[in-house]
């Protein structure tokens, strides 16, 4: 089944959302007494400081990237290697099969500059292939290429295979991350909003302790009065 792209629903980058959660993790602690009142307890905060502290602990998306860029870096350089050895087969191969002749039009050797990583691969094999079935037709020292060649080529598809699981775990982890984070999110937006109503109209720097992150919204009507936050925002989505 097609699966969209997972989104996430805060406007906030991951480490500020991280930095939020340690923080009111310490606050809402404070307070635990007046939580447990509406029945949160001790441990539903733990889960939110447990939380903040994995999604500290998964790969950001640039340490992943970088890992495909190193793959697909060492892929290209093989593909160079295997490109440059097929010249050299051919070089063998046109010494006795000039480029007329159906032999040497069998090999596919041109444009190999424009050929993907696969055609390349599959071009490699050919002249291996026709370097060995032919073989008392060329100098032995091609057969040595050949075998150079086919080991290179078994390197790229090789790196190509690896390359492409890389990009999947990419995929998978980044997917995984944005689900974290929404999670956090949510619960970091549930406790915050509880501890500012629980702070409202008793203490207005407790209240303020539970405005963490700015927005447009406005006060609402029963806030502390003379409160600075005027230039202070609620949790977005919140």
């Amino acid at each position: 089944m097609y699966s969209t792209e997972k989104k996430t629903n805060f406007k906030i980058s991951y480490a500020e959302l991280s930095m939020l959660s340690h923080q009111s993790y310490d606050t809402i602690m404070r307070d635990i007494t007046e939580f447990e009142h509406f029945g949160i307890s001790s441990n539903e905060v733990e889960a939110l400081k447990s939380q903040a502290e994995e999604l500290d602990n998964t790969p950001k998306d640039e340490e992943l990237q970088g890992v495909v860029m190193d793959i697909t870096i060492s892929k290209n350089e093989i593909a160079e290697q295997v490109r440059m050895l097929i010249r050299k087969s051919t070089t063998f191969i046109k010494l006795v099969y000039n480029p007329s002749t159906g032999v040497y039009k069998s090999l596919d050797v041109e444009s190999l500059s424009r050929k993907n990583d696969y055609e390349l691969y599959n071009t490699a094999f050919g002249v291996v292939r026709i370097s060995r079935l032919k073989a008392d037709d060329f100098s032995p020292n091609l057969q040595d290429v050949a075998t150079e060649l086919e080991a290179a080529a078994n390197q790229l598809l090789q790196k190509k295979k690896e390359r492409h699981f890389a990009i999947q775990n990419r995929d998978i982890a980044t997917q995984a991350r944005v689900e974290l984070a929404n999670s956090l999110y949510s619960k970091l937006s549930k406790l915050t909003s509880l501890g500012r109503e629980i702070w409202i109209e008793q203490d207005e720097a407790k209240y303020n302790d539970y405005v963490i992150y700015g927005s447009s919204q406005k006060k609402p009507d029963n806030s502390p009065p003379n409160s600075e936050d005027q230039d202070q925002e609620e949790l977005p989505n919140g």
